[in-house]
This record gives C-alpha cells, sequence and structure tokens, in this order.
C-alpha cells in the first residue's frame, strides 16, 4: 500500500489499540476528519515538524482520550474553536511555531485538565479580538507564559499576559471573522481515504457516489 506524502491515509488494524502515534517530521498537509476514527485509546499523538495549515473542527474526530498533543513546526494559520472541544482528558497541547494569529476565545473552554500548553513564535495580532487570551492565561499562570504579539507594531514582542485589557484595541473596520471556524477545512467522504487529489472509495460497499468531495480532488 502506498504511504502518501500529503494526508494520513494509512491505517492498519494494528493501530487501533496503539497508545501513542508518532507521525513527525513527515510532509503532511492535510489531515482529513476520518483519519483518526476509532482511535478512542490513542493517548499520545505528536504531528510536530509537518505542513499542516488546518486544525478543523473534525479533524481529530475519533482521538477524544489524547493525553497528549504535539503540533508544533507546521503551518497553521487556523483552530477551528471547536477543534479541542471533545478533548476533555488533554494534558499537554503544544503549538510552537505556527502562523497563528487569531484563536477563538472557546478555543480551551473545555480542556480543564490542560497543565501544559505552548503557543511560542506565532503571528499573533494583539488586538481586542484576542484581549480574552491574556485574561486566560492570567488566571491560568503556568500555561503559555512566553506568547507574544507579533503586532501591532506597537505591540510586537510584548508578552501577552503582561497586557492589559486596555492595550488590546481594535481601530477602524475589523476585517478578520470572529466565528472562530476555519473556513478552509477538508473534509473527505466516509469512508473513503483521501491523498494527493486522489478519494479512494474501493471496496467500502457504497450505495451511491459521494455528495461531497474535497477541494483539488482530481481523481475518484
Amino acid at each position: 500500500m502506498r504511504t502518501p506524502q500529503c494526508g494520513v491515509s494509512y491505517r492498519d488494524s494494528s493501530l487501533d489499540n496503539n497508545k501513542k502515534w508518532d507521525l513527525q517530521g513527515n510532509n503532511i498537509t492535510t489531515i482529513y476528519e476520518t483519519d483518526f476514527q476509532d482511535l478512542a485509546k490513542l493517548k499520545i499523538l505528536d504531528l510536530s515538524h509537518n505542513l499542516v495549515s488546518v486544525i478543523g473542527r473534525k479533524t481529530l474526530k475519533g482521538v477524544s482520550s489524547l493525553k497528549t498533543l504535539q503540533l508544533d513546526n507546521n503551518q497553521i494559520t487556523c483552530v477551528d474553536e471547536a477543534a479541542f472541544r471533545h478533548l476533555k482528558d488533554l494534558e499537554i497541547l503544544t503549538l510552537n511555531n505556527n502562523n497563528l494569529t487569531f484563536l477563538g476565545k472557546e478555543t480551551f473552554g473545555n480542556l480543564f485538565r490542560l497543565r501544559t500548553l505552548r503557543l511560542n513564535d506565532n503571528l499573533f495580532h494583539c488586538d481586542c479580538q484576542l484581549s480574552w487570551l491574556a485574561r486566560y492565561l492570567r488566571h491560568s499562570p503556568r500555561l503559555a507564559q512566553y506568547t507574544r504579539c507579533h503586532s501591532p507594531t506597537h505591540l510586537k514582542g510584548h508578552s501577552v499576559v503582561e497586557l492589559k485589557d486596555t492595550d488590546f484595541k481594535c481601530s477602524g473596520l475589523v476585517e478578520r471573522a470572529v466565528t472562530g471556524e476555519c473556513a478552509s477545512e477538508s473534509q473527505c467522504p466516509h469512508p473513503c481515504r483521501c491523498a494527493e487529489g486522489i478519494v479512494d472509495c474501493r471496496g467500502k460497499g457504497l450505495t451511491q457516489i459521494p455528495d461531497h468531495l474535497p477541494e483539488g480532488t482530481t481523481e475518484l
């Protein structure tokens, strides 16, 4: 079986009982909602040093027992506000060195067991829409201690947790959407596998053609 370079579509039945899955240092760009299905026993998932750009609300579907999730050194620009909502056992979450400018205010809302959070080296734009993060970190002083602003210019390099609410200002029209949703989340039709523009549904017992396909599909 070919192991694709741009997606996490390779699965083997032996993985279902694994407690750790190390996928760091590959060329993974896209994670489909079926990639981690039925991995309910998985405790540690390391996706660091890849090319992932979006963590959507269904990206981590199926791994509800995760305790450690490492997403460092990717190209993540968007984390859906609901992406971690079902990960109530999560203790360690690392998102260092990505391209995040914004996080929705409920992103960490259900992570009551979180004891390690890393958000270093991102591109956070510290305006009024990110003031919630400073308040959150002040109430959780052990989390994300070195999170810093990248913009606007007068706040660049400042520690987010040390800023006051009045420092987070929006001027004029706010262009960025505040829904916390990632519009570009890819969806692979269940129970097919998707990678490199190919949607593979062979031998899946389908009774009709899938009604939605990922953007960029070239072969079905």
